[in-house]
């Protein structure tokens, strides 16, 4: 699979990132587990869009720098249209929580992270392709839930650093 991805950061960070070619892994505990993250394109996601909503509105960065790149690799974790991904992710997430309840614990604390982290130790995929709702996460965290997902959002997370085949700035007008 061939994905394109945008990935927005401070001017200081982007320029180190270009000039060395390498970016920084996130933590963990990020939504799609330890990776880089990009924003992604299809029919109704505008990957260029998000990056420069998420570096204005989300991180309030006055300079900042949108770097594109192409992603290409066949070992990867599709969970927008792979049933049979979807499947799997949605079998070891049950089975996760099962064993977070059994040690005692709240159904409602188990951190979805804890999949990914299982994930990556187990299949070592080279990137996981999944569909977000960033809107929704400030509500989510004082305990609404709702089911209009105002903000869809596409997201690449990048494991392995070598299935990043080309790296370009992005010139925003």
């Amino acid at each position: 699979m061939r994905k394109e991805g945008y990935h927005s950061t401070s001017e200081e960070c982007g320029e180190i990132i270009l000039s060395q070619g390498k970016f920084i892994d996130s933590d963990e505990t990020n939504w799609l587990g330890k990776g880089i993250y990009f924003w992604g394109d299809c029919d109704i996601f505008n990957g260029l869009s998000e990056s420069i909503w998420w570096a204005q509105k989300f991180k309030r960065l006055s300079k900042y720098i949108i770097i594109k790149v192409e992603i290409e690799s066949d070992k990867f974790l599709n969970l927008v249209d792979n049933k049979n991904h979807k499947r799997k992710f949605g079998l070891i997430k049950e089975k996760l929580i099962e064993k977070h309840i059994e040690a005692g614990r709240n159904a409602v604390d188990f951190k979805e992270y804890l999949i990914f982290k299982f994930i990556d130790k187990r299949y070592r995929y080279d990137f996981i392709y999944a569909i977000t709702h960033g809107s929704d996460s400030g509500y989510r965290k004082v305990g609404f839930n709702f089911n209009i997902v105002t903000r869809p959002q596409l997201q690449i997370c990048v494991k392995k650093h070598n299935c990043i085949i080309s790296i370009e700035r992005m010139e925003i007008e």
